[in-house]
């Protein structure tokens, strides 16, 4: 009796620690984007929500990602002292961003609801010329096929007006003049390839990069199974709606 005794507490020693120890890992927590905002606001930044967190995040928007969780916005952004990351701030030194001059990345849009799930595939069938592009980790290439069962969302307008490409150009060209590009260069180096539709107010357009390096490029998009290719990096595909 006395050994079943022993036998069964020695079995509780070895048991308990692997019980304890297989509780769930606690949810990894994020950022809290409203109140980062609404300090900055306080510092008398006048940009909106979505363009803050352009800046911290450098473009992805991923509000999500716990690398954000208990930081402030200054140390999200990767700036040594606070004082730093409000001069840059205020005096508009980080807002060189695509967000802030109408244009939204594939990526940003998709993270942020601005596209569904099918308005990103059209507008990736556009991009691709009726194809859809796959990428194979291994080899580090890319394949395409052509979409046959796919029906993209038509594109309405069917073409973009003078009006709209022009602000697109300007848009985009005032971007780079931003950022401290050359004016060497003119905005005749900036041109749409190709229009790619529009959703939900935003025009879709691939459009050229005249001071990106010429090599090939592979964009996936969050958790979308969707990749966007391009040739070299002198071109992208973006969402642009005009400024309000």
């Amino acid at each position: 009796m006395l050994r079943k005794i022993f036998s069964l507490a020695v079995a509780l020693v070895i048991v308990l620690p692997f019980g304890v120890s297989c509780k769930p890992e606690p949810e990894p927590e994020t950022a809290d984007w409203d109140a980062l905002y609404e300090t900055a606001l306080g510092w008398g930044y006048e940009g909106s929500l979505d363009e803050f967190v352009a800046i911290l995040t450098r473009g992805i928007g991923d509000k999500d990602n716990p690398a954000y969780a208990n930081k402030s916005a200054y140390e999200i952004c990767a700036y040594t002292t606070e004082e730093e990351f409000i001069d840059e701030l205020i005096n508009e030194k980080l807002n060189w961003w695509p967000v802030s001059y109408g244009f939204y990345t594939m990526q940003w849009a998709y993270n942020n609801g601005l596209l569904t799930k099918r308005e990103l595939r059209s507008i990736a069938y556009y991009h691709h010329d009726g194809y859809k592009t796959t990428y194979n980790k291994r080899t580090g290439t890319t394949d395409s096929r052509k979409e046959v069962l796919f029906r993209p969302i038509p594109k309405k307008p069917t073409v973009l007006d003078e009006e709209t490409i022009n602000k697109i150009q300007q848009a985009r060209w005032e971007y780079f003049l931003y950022g401290g590009w050359d004016s060497y260069y003119t905005i005749d180096q900036v041109y749409i390839l190709k229009y790619c539709g529009t959703y939900n107010g935003y025009t879709a357009v691939t459009i050229t990069e005249p001071f990106s390096e010429a090599a090939m490029k592979i964009e996936k998009i969050g958790d979308s199974g969707l990749y966007f290719s391009y040739g070299d990096f002198s071109y992208t595909c973006l969402l642009w709606k005009e400024k309000e």
